[in-house]
């Protein structure tokens, strides 16, 4: 039984500096100028203030310092979802976000990419990676670490490695849809377990807080889909 925290609806809830960055960043790299405008302009109707992320000098310090509203990581999310190219152009987001992530990296991942290349087989790297993302978060937030709002277990009947995360930032104050739509985090996992391992993982948001579930939870299964084309670490 997950417990339900309040943050999904917190107008005060605010994210780190890095997550907002690499997404605007992405977000314009993917869609173009004219694409990326369509996309503020957008968002801004949706949560005012976006407009000033127009200018690249008002984005965000890559840091994982907390600064942006969590409204805003959320306007992002859903004006990409409605006029910038659906839920792939979402998850393509969330895979660049996770390759930007990997130029810099926070102690506990750098730790773990460092004794990747000796762990046996797909599962056992992608559950040290997933664990290692929430160790960098939970860490540039002491509330949140307390809280216990992002954790990864492991369900060997099911077959998967599940990520639960109770901070609803993604989807932040977004309610009654029938589906999940956490699609820029489905992405990332994506991205960051296809850099550690080496395969394109088979990633499923299977409760979401914009569904009124308690929790956004993904699952990963033990079996990748497919050898990725590039494999970004390298085994010795």
């Amino acid at each position: 039984m997950i417990e339900k925290l309040n943050l999904h609806t917190d107008p005060n809830r605010k994210i780190h500096n890095a997550l907002l960055c690499q997404a605007l960043k992405a977000s314009k790299e993917l869609m173009g100028e004219d694409g990326f405008k369509a996309v503020i302009n957008r968002a801004d109707t949706l949560s005012a203030g976006m407009k000033v992320y127009l200018d690249h000098e008002n984005w965000p310090p890559p840091t994982p310092e907390w600064g942006p509203p969590a409204r805003h990581y959320s306007a992002l999310s859903q004006a990409v979802e409605e006029v910038g190219g659906g839920r792939a152009q979402l998850v393509r987001i969330g895979i660049e976000t996770a390759k930007m992530g990997m130029s810099g990296l926070g102690p506990a991942m750098k730790a773990q990419l460092a004794i990747l290349r000796r762990l046996p087989g797909f599962k056992w790297r992608a559950e040290a990676i997933l664990k290692a993302m929430t160790d960098d978060l939970l860490d540039a937030s002491p509330g949140d670490r307390e809280l216990n709002t992002i954790y990864v277990e492991t369900d060997d009947e099911r077959r998967v490695i599940r990520l639960v995360d109770r901070t609803g930032d993604t989807c932040h104050g977004r309610t009654k849809s029938k589906t999940p739509v956490c699609h820029l985090y489905r992405g990332g996992i994506i991205g960051a377990v296809e850099q550690a391992t080496g395969y394109i993982p088979s990633v499923k948001e299977v409760m979401c807080m914009v569904c009124g579930d308690p929790a956004c939870v993904f699952e990963v299964d033990f079996e990748p889909e497919r050898k990725s084309s590039k494999h970004h670490i390298e085994d010795k």
